[in-house]
């Protein structure tokens, strides 16, 4: 049971992550333009 919740902890952190660097990238985006 130890292994398996390491184990869907970074699959859980890796969606949330791309997530908010979209948004980040767009305001980037607009700064630039």
């Amino acid at each position: 049971m130890g292994l398996t919740l390491p184990v869907s902890d970074p699959p859980s952190l890796g969606q949330p992550h791309p997530q908010a660097v979209r948004p980040t990238v767009e305001r980037n985006t607009d700064e630039i333009q």
